[in-house]
């Protein structure tokens, strides 16, 4: 799929925000966190 840029800007501060709550809960899964928003959110658009 291509996303628009506003697509991109809106899923790049998704993921941001995702990461900084996993690092603040002191958790290593940022990063699986991160693809299953990834995911949820390619099924969305």
């Amino acid at each position: 799929k291509k996303f628009k840029n506003v697509d991109g800007l809106v899923i790049g501060s998704q993921i941001c925000k995702t990461i900084e709550k996993s690092i603040e809960n002191g958790q290593n899964s940022a990063v699986v966190e991160v693809s299953k928003l990834y995911k949820t959110l390619l099924n969305e658009l």
